[in-house]
This record gives C-alpha cells, structure tokens and sequence, in this order.
C-alpha cells in the first residue's frame, strides 16, 4: 500500500472509532481498510 492509501486507512479507522467508541483499534483498521479496498476495487 501507498501512503495515500494508508493515510485513507487511517483517517477512516479514526472516523469509526469515533462513531463506535467500543471497537478496539485493530476493529477500526480492518474495517476501514476493508471500506478503502473495496472502494477502490469498485472503481477499477
């Protein structure tokens, strides 16, 4: 990965821990890194 794409990575985990407090960090990374992936799968 890029440093664009880890700097989405991490932008995002931080929106979700925001949104959802009781997640842990590793939750947060996976599924942001889930979202950035797909989303740029869609895109292809």
């Amino acid at each position: 990965m890029d440093k664009k794409r880890i700097r989405a990575v991490a932008e995002e985990a931080a929106r979700l821990l925001f949104e959802n407090p009781e997640w842990t960090h590793k939750k947060a990374i996976e599924k942001a890194k889930e979202m950035i992936l797909n989303e740029n799968s869609n895109r292809q």
